[in-house]
This record gives structure tokens, C-alpha cells and sequence, in this order.
């Protein structure tokens, strides 16, 4: 087997291991291919994502560079470059080269859709144009779909950005970000308990993803929130009416404030059970915040 084709069989199987998440590993075989080869520019976009993956962008980025440099041509390598920028936040110079990439393929999907992503974090209508050309490049793939979902959704076009997150989950039904951002736009509809479900099958579909998790969390905060000022003014609105009611509209009126105080908080807890499971009693039970709530509100403390 000459040296060429060995190359080729490890850059293959430094693939499947980076596939496979498992990008020290695959580095270690790219890092020997370097070794003979430091100007191989598949190895060198390889490097690239295996050093992005372990959280080393600077290192990243450099060898997103090197391959460029040793492949000018190459629409493939801009790409790689353009992904490293973006994942340091760095959205105008990755959407500068993300464009390069276009001019050098303008039929390849993942170059538009990239370019979409990255223009859509500081100028959302101008990503649209490049997310809708993915789309019809690539209609197979959920990510150009998912890119038209971003675009849309950062102009404000709601339903557009459903219906393409909903082409998304056709594709890929575990697909995390767009189970995430679905669910993001239930709750902005103020359909919170089918939000909290969107989230818990985006937390299911990838445990690791905390945006899913953080989202579960506020939207129980918020609910916590609003019975501790509901009660609140409650108990004042009893206290302001007691003096010119008689002793059986006190009655009266105090029992109704007890059980609506009772059931807000039961209906919000089974609710919450029923959409995101333990996890909310868990939440409910240990979150500092919640504990703040109930001993702001009397209502709280009697659940």
C-alpha cells in the first residue's frame, strides 16, 4: 500500500471516530498523518474539527487556515474556516468567508446555508436570501430547513419559522435545537405547558443540551412568580375589603381566597408534572429561587 493510500484509509477512519464523538482519538491518527504530511489539507480540515470539538478554537482556527493555505481552491476548506470563526463568535468574518465559499461552489448547499447562519446574528433579513437557496439546493437536509427557520424567526415571521421547523423534524425528528426553538415559539404564544413539553423532548432528544434545560427552568420560575404576586394581592385585596364586609363575607371571601390560593399552585405543579415529569417536583422542591417565592407569598407556604 503506498503512502497515499494509507493516508487515505486513516483520514477514513479518523472520521468515523470524529463522527462517532470521539475527536481526541481521531486527532491522535490525524496528528500522525500531519506529522509526514503537514501541508495534507484534508487533514489539516479534519484537525480543524477535531480541535473545535475538544474546545481548543485558537488551535482550531490556525488549522482551519493551514488548509486553506494548502488547498486555495478549495470551497470545502473556506467553509471549515468560516465554522471556526463563527464558533468564536467571530459572525462578520465568518460570513466574509462563508460568502468566498459560494463564489467557489455556488450549487454546494452547505456553503449558502452556512453563510445564513452566520449573516442571520447581525443582519437577520439579508440571511434569508441564502437560507431559502440552501433549502432549494439541499431539500433533503434538515439543516438548510433549520436555517430558514433561524432566518424567519429572527425577522418576527413566526409562522414560517414553525412550518420550517416543523420540515426539520420530518427529516430528523430528534433533532434538539429545533424541538428547542419550536417550543421557544409556543411560549411566545403563551401555550406554556405544550412549551415545557417541546423542551422536555429537546432535552430527551440530547440530555447534554442545557439551553433545553435552562428554558424548562425559567418557564416554572415564571409560573412560580406569578401565583407569589397573585397571592400577594390577594391577601392585600382581603385586607382592604375585611373592614366593610360582616363576619360572613370575611367568611366567605376568606375561604374563596384559600382555595384559590390552594389550587394555583396544584394545578401549576400537576401541570408541570404532566409536561416535563419528576423533574418538575425536583425543581419545585430544591430551586432556591421557588423557595424565595414561597416565603415571599403566604399563598406558596400553605401548598
Amino acid at each position: 500500500m503506498t503512502d497515499t493510500a494509507r493516508a487515505h484509509v486513516e483520514l477514513e477512519r479518523a472520521q468515523q471516530l470524529y463522527d462517532l464523538g470521539r475527536a481526541a482519538e481521531a486527532l491522535d491518527i490525524v496528528g500522525q498523518i500531519l506529522a509526514g504530511r503537514p501541508d495534507h489539507a484534508e487533514g489539516l480540515r479534519l484537525a480543524a474539527l477535531c480541535l473545535s470539538a475538544l474546545g481548543r478554537q485558537d488551535e482550531a482556527v490556525s488549522a482551519a487556515r493551514a488548509a486553506v493555505s494548502a488547498d486555495p481552491d478549495s470551497e470545502h476548506g473556506r467553509r471549515v474556516l468560516s465554522h471556526m470563526h463563527y464558533k468564536r463568535g467571530e459572525f462578520r468574518l465568518a460570513a466574509n468567508i462563508a460568502l468566498e465559499a459560494t463564489k467557489l461552489a455556488p450549487n454546494e448547499w452547505r456553503g449558502h446555508m452556512l453563510l445564513a447562519r452566520c449573516v442571520c446574528h447581525f443582519d437577520p433579513p439579508r440571511a434569508i436570501r441564502p437560507a431559502e437557496l440552501s433549502r432549494e439546493l439541499g431539500p433533503d437536509s434538515p439543516d438548510t430547513h433549520f436555517a430558514c427557520a433561524l432566518a424567519y424567526q429572527a425577522v418576527g415571521r413566526k409562522e414560517d419559522a414553525r412550518a420550517a421547523y416543523l420540515n426539520v423534524l420530518e427529516l430528523n425528528p430528534q433533532h434538539a435545537m429545533a424541538l428547542n426553538n419550536l417550543a421557544v415559539l409556543d411560549r411566545s404564544a403563551h401555550r406554556w405547558t405544550r412549551a415545557l413539553q417541546g423542551f422536555r423532548r429537546a432535552l430527551s432528544s440530547d440530555p447534554n443540551q442545557d439551553l433545553a434545560r435552562r428554558n424548562i427552568d425559567s418557564i416554572l420560575l415564571s409560573r412560580v412568580w406569578r401565583l407569589t404576586w397573585l397571592s400577594v394581592l390577594a391577601v392585600d385585596a382581603v385586607d382592604a375589603f375585611a373592614p366593610v364586609l360582616g363576619s360572613v363575607g370575611q367568611r366567605i371571601l376568606g375561604s374563596l381566597l384559600v382555595a384559590v390560593l390552594i389550587a394555583g399552585p396544584a394545578y401549576t405543579a400537576w401541570s408541570a408534572r404532566r409536561a416535563v415529569g419528576s423533574y418538575a417536583w425536583r425543581f419545585l422542591r430544591v430551586d432556591r429561587r421557588v423557595h424565595l417565592c414561597r416565603f415571599l407569598s403566604p399563598g406558596l407556604q400553605s401548598v
